[in-house]
Formats: C-alpha cells, sequence, structure tokens
C-alpha cells in the first residue's frame, strides 16, 4: 500500500476540494449577445440594448453601447438573464433612417457559443414595438426604421422569445456544470494518481538514455500538437465533414445501417457512397465514445475526442516502452502524418491504433498472443484467443492497406509454427484454429448486417447509390470523355502511365504529405529533402545490417527477411495501385503499414540501434519531425 507524506495529503486535500467548489458552487454566468445586421447603416452609428429584471424598467447599469462597422453590431450583455423580463434596442442614432436585416441572440460561455434565434426582419417587426418613431416591411424585404426624435426604441413584446432566451441560459448552465464537474474528477483523478506514483515516474525517467528522453520530450511536442490541431481547428482535413457526418450517425445508432435508407443521405460523399457502407466498425464504436464526450464537456468538439483517446493511449505506451523496445520510434516516433491522423476525425486512426496494439503483441514474447498459442488449450483461457481474433478481424474490416499487418502477424505465426518442434505443433494448430475461428465470426458478424439489409445484392445497390449521389465529374451515369481524368483510371481504360502523366506531382505530393501536411506549401524544399535524406539512410541501415550477417542466421530467419522486405515494398506499391483503381489521392496517410514492416525488421536486427550515427539519424528525424508539426503543421489550421 502507498504511504503519503502529511504534507501530499494536505495538497491533494486542499486542491481536490478547491476543484469541487469551483465544479460545484462557483457562479456560473452566461453573456447574452444580441448581433444586429443591417441592410444600410452608416459605420459608427452608435446604437444601445437594455435588457430589463423583474419587470423594473430599463436601466441604464443593464445596457450596452456599441458602434456599427461594416453593417453590424455586436451587444455583449452580462451576466445572469433568469430575471429577464425585457428587451430594449435603440438602433440608429435618433436622426437617421436605416434598414435592419437580421438579428442573431445567442449566450456565450467560455468562447462557447449557442444559438437561441435568428430573427428576420419580418420576425423583428412582430416581436418588437417602435416608441418614438415608424418601421415597416419596404419593398427590399427589410425593415425600415425612421425616427422621430433621440429617444426612438424597439421594445420586445414577445414572451415566447424572452422565454426562450432563460430556457436556453439555464440549459447552458447545466451543460456548463456538467462540464465543470466532468473536468474537475479528471484533474482530481490525474493529480492524484501522479503525486502517488511521484516516486516511480521520478525513478523511470532517471534510468532514462539520452536517445529515450528524447523520443519522449519529441512524443509529449507531438501530442500538444494533436492537442491544438484536435481541438482548436475548423474542419479543413480530410473529408472531415462527411466523417463527422457518419460519426454522428454512430453517435445514435447500434448496427449498421442500409445504405439506401434516407437518415444517411446527407452522409454521402461526391464519390457517390457513405463511409458508413465500409465495413470498420469504428463510426458505431467511437460515436459512443464522441457521445459521452459531447455530454460530459459542453462546447468540446466531440469527433475528435475518440481518436485524441487513442492518440493518448499509443503515447502512453510508447514512452512506458521506448527505452528498452527502441524500434517502436519507426512507428510514432518520425512520421508526422502518423501524429496528424489522430488530430481530426477518420477512420484511420483506429486502424493505425489496432495494428499498434497487434504488433507490441507480435513482439512481446511474453504477451497473450504467445501465450495462448504456445499454452496447451484451455477453455478458461479462450479469451486470449477471442481477443486476438476480434482484433484481426477489426483489422481485416478496416483499410485494405492495413492488412500488412495481418500479412505480417501470418508470416510470423507461420515461422513459429515452422520453427517448433513436430510434439508442439497439433497444440500450435489447435490454437491457431481456435483465432482463426474468432477472426471468422468477428469478419461474418459485420458482414451478415449486409446480407440482412442487401441479401447477395450489395453490388447493385452500391451502383444505385453511386449514380444517385456522386458528382457529375465521378458519376456512372456521365459520358467517360467528362469523368475526371483521375478518376478510376483503370475501369475507364487508361494505363498505368497515364496515372503519372495526369498527376505528374504524385510522388512528390505523396512523399510531402508522408512527412508533412497535405496542403502545405509554405514550408520551403529544404526540410523535405533534408527528411528524404535522413529516411533514405534508415530504409539503407535497415537494409544493410537485415542482409549483413544472413549468412549466419537459420534459413527460415532468412525467408522471414525476406517476406518482411517484400511486404516493406509492397506497401507502398498498394498506394500506386489505389491512386490508378480509385482516385488519384497521393496521400502520404496511405503508406503508414511501412512504419509496422519497418519497426519489425528493426526488432529483428536489434544491433543496430548500437551504432550512434544511426542513433543520430533517428534523434534527428524525431527533433525535425515535431518542430515541422507544431509550427508548419499546426499553422496549417489553426
Amino acid at each position: 500500500m502507498v504511504k503519503l507524506s502529511k504534507a501530499k495529503c494536505i495538497f491533494l486535500i486542499v486542491i481536490s476540494a478547491l476543484m469541487l467548489i469551483w465544479a460545484f458552487a462557483w457562479p456560473i454566468g452566461n453573456k447574452l449577445v444580441l448581433g444586429m445586421a443591417y441592410a444600410d447603416v452608416e459605420d459608427g452609428t452608435q446604437i444601445k440594448a437594455y435588457r430589463e429584471f423583474n419587470y423594473e424598467g430599463f436601466q441604464e447599469e443593464n445596457s450596452n453601447t456599441q458602434q456599427t462597422n461594416g453593417g453590424t453590431a455586436y451587444f455583449n450583455l452580462r451576466w445572469n438573464h433568469e430575471d429577464l423580463t425585457g428587451l430594449m434596442i435603440k438602433p440608429t442614432n435618433g436622426s437617421d433612417s436605416v434598414l435592419l436585416n437580421f438579428m442573431n441572440i445567442y449566450l456565450s460561455h467560455n468562447m462557447w457559443d449557442t444559438p437561441v434565434c435568428q430573427l428576420t426582419s419580418d420576425q423583428i417587426y412582430s416581436s418588437f414595438e417602435i416608441a418614438d418613431g415608424e418601421f415597416g416591411i419596404d419593398e427590399t424585404g427589410f425593415l425600415r426604421i425612421n425616427p422621430q426624435g433621440e429617444d426612438c426604441t424597439l421594445v420586445c413584446t414577445s414572451t415566447e422569445l424572452i422565454d426562450s432566451i432563460k430556457n436556453v441560459d439555464l440549459t447552458l448552465k447545466h451543460q456548463t456544470k456538467v462540464s465543470r464537474i466532468s473536468s474537475a474528477l479528471l484533474i482530481i483523478a490525474l493529480l492524484w494518481l501522479t503525486v502517488i506514483n511521484i516516486e516511480s515516474i521520478m525513478a523511470f525517467f532517471e534510468k532514462q538514455d539520452t536517445w529515450a528522453v528524447i523520443s519522449i520530450l519529441s512524443i509529449i511536442v507531438a501530442g500538444a500538437g494533436v492537442w491544438v490541431i484536435a481541438f482548436h481547428s475548423g474542419i479543413s482535413h480530410p473529408d472531415e465533414d462527411d466523417v463527422i457526418k457518419c460519426l454522428n450517425y454512430g453517435m445514435n445508432h447500434l448496427i449498421p445501417p442500409d445504405m439506401r435508407v434516407e437518415e444517411v443521405a446527407n452522409t454521402y460523399s461526391g464519390y457517390g457512397y457513405t463511409k458508413l457502407a465500409n465495413s470498420t466498425w469504428y463510426f458505431l464504436i467511437a460515436g459512443k465514445i464522441a457521445w459521452l464526450a459531447s455530454k460530459m464537456w459542453n462546447g468540446i468538439l466531440y469527433y475528435r475526442v475518440p481518436n485524441f483517446l487513442m492518440f493518448a493511449g499509443m503515447a502512453y505506451l510508447y514512452v512506458k516502452n521506448i527505452g528498452k523496445k527502441r524500434w517502436l520510434v519507426f512507428i510514432l516516433g518520425i512520421c508526422v502524418q502518423a501524429w496528424y491522423i489522430f488530430s481530426y476525425t477518420t477512420a484511420d486512426a483506429l486502424d493505425f491504433f489496432l495494428c499498434f496494439i497487434a504488433l507490441l503483441l507480435i513482439t512481446d514474447e511474453n504477451s497473450i498472443l504467445y501465450k495462448a498459442v504456445v499454452e496447451k488449450f484451455e477453455g478458461k483461457a479462450m479469451w486470449r484467443h477471442a481477443l486476438l481474433g476480434v482484433l484481426f478481424g477489426f483489422i481485416f474490416l478496416g483499410k485494405p492497406n492495413y492488412w500488412a499487418i495481418l500479412a505480417l502477424a501470418f508470416v510470423v505465426l507461420l515461422f513459429k509454427l515452422l520453427e517448433a518442434e513436430r510434439d508442439a505443433r497439433k497444440n500450435l494448430w489447435i490454437n491457431y484454429g481456435v483465432i482463426i475461428g474468432f477472426f471468422l465470426v468477428t469478419i461474418g458478424t459485420r458482414y451478415a448486417f449486409d446480407l440482412y439489409h442487401y441479401g447477395f445484392g450489395i453490388s447493385e445497390v452500391k451502383a444505385e447509390m453511386e449514380a444517385l449521389h456522386s458528382a457529375y465529374d465521378k458519376n456512372p451515369t456521365t459520358p467517360s470523355q467528362n469523368i475526371a481524368v483521375t478518376y478510376r483510371m483503370f475501369s475507364y481504360g487508361h494505363s498505368l502511365p497515364e496515372l503519372f502523366m495526369a498527376v505528374p506531382t504524385w510522388f512528390k505530393s505523396t512523399y510531402r504529405s508522408f512527412c508533412g501536411i497535405l496542403g502545405d506549401s509554405a514550408t520551403k524544399d529544404t526540410y523535405f529533402k533534408i527528411m528524404g535524406i535522413l529516411y533514405g539512410f534508415v530504409v539503407a541501415a535497415l537494409g544493410y545490417f537485415g542482409i549483413k550477417n544472413v549468412g549466419e542466421k537459420p534459413r527460415l530467419e532468412k525467408v522471414k527477411l525476406g517476406v518482411l522486405y517484400g511486404l516493406f515494398i509492397v506497401s507502398f506499391v498498394a498506394s500506386i495501385i489505389n491512386s490508378y483503381v480509385s482516385d488519384s489521392q497521393p496521400q502520404g496517410r496511405y503508406l503508414l503499414p511501412m512504419l509496422f514492416t519497418a519497426s519489425y525488421i528493426a526488432y529483428l536486427t536489434p544491433e543496430i540501434f548500437e551504432k550512434k550515427f544511426f542513433k543520430t539519424v533517428l534523434i534527428s528525424l524525431q527533433v525535425l519531425s515535431a518542430w515541422y508539426f507544431v509550427t508548419a503543421g499546426v499553422g496549417c489550421f489553426v
């Protein structure tokens, strides 16, 4: 049992008490924001808004004065609105006629805005009365206000509008309190865990060498970049708008949908398909996490929470193991794209995360993978087989480019079988068979929903939906001469060389988005050239050390290395084929599976990490990647 000193206990109790007081008792106030949009008004026109409480009249202390700028003016009226009974606006300077277009009303708390309503000119006319002036809808459809004195005012007469403001205020306060409580409990839990384990944490870092410290600092910097992009950037990432709509569906549903139902019509992209029709379980699983996050933290970009949590989990495992499992640097330490996919909403994140877990299992002789396949099969230990079957099944149901990790697992387990004594092979076959059984059940369960929805006509349904939802230049009903030149080039009779003639920058764009961000045009070529040289050196070193002592290795070990190098090349070729068969999207994320193969090759050649020049190159890659991600990468979106 962990013992805490008296000082630490007092510190934890005081901080926890303060956090709980803040969460449960600290006052919550929302700003009432009125946005006036004029169709005709001079800039600098002074206007004023008043609130009334408990029918006590409109007083100066409850007013706010603004000047028009660009035809708009925004009033920030603080603080509480439970006793709100009236609104009054002085819409002009008392002499000039103005045209009012609409009025936005919303409540704001800590920069998060909750809309109440938007009143059109007609609705303003019916919800307000004018004093010391005349108003009405003119021939343009705007509300014309003609003041007859300096005290021309619009007074709200709609109790429904006042009630809606008060109701939204109460709702926002409740959501804010829930957010405070959630944040307080999370911070308290992390604080207690940190203080209780502070000695272990300090001892852990004291044992790390320079290599590990730099690796840990790099992933911390990368994590900060992921956090900033995830929760402080708009929807400007690849396909994210469509993915968010699919995730929103997954927040409230338990099973994959029929792609023909009206409920998913808004999830279709210009390519004529919905990602909900993909085999991945990402949207249904991540959707539930996003739903919980949306309830716990008001205003949070809930749709990015699942991927951020997966990154946090990987970062923890990375920090914990990098000192001994240095090959992990290839997966999570030297590639910007491997960080970036966790900063926005994309199903690639789940595939990458599962492959990360799979590789940890494959490279650990004490993992549940090897316990499951080596130990004698027993029913009470079948949970291991089930977890492995589900893990590999989920990877199979993800994007095909991540099947490389399945091929890697197959190769490793196959050689495990071939290297085993004849008497041990029967037990291995049994365990393999049980894992494969759970694997087939996992993928069969997913495809059963497709069979239920479409029978054996899923291809016809996909073609029907594609014709219905595709953009013109990608629609199968469009004449072939009008189809986008890089779209499904194989199907439209184009040769592979024509792909590179149509997209001469394919290799450059793919590479730049692997060690950078797609669409970044500000970073100079110097960064990418240096990264290219360093990457080339790493690949060459892996190849050299892999074959250096190949003559001394067992025959099966030679074959295994040969297969691994083949998988490394296949992952790159698969990216080209995808562009040729589907659509030319030179995106570095399609090359991410190469990181896992490179990691396993490094795992098989640990002596490479004893070379100072090799470690220096890897450290340089980590530092450059982290620097780019928090400067140019974050700068692209924030």
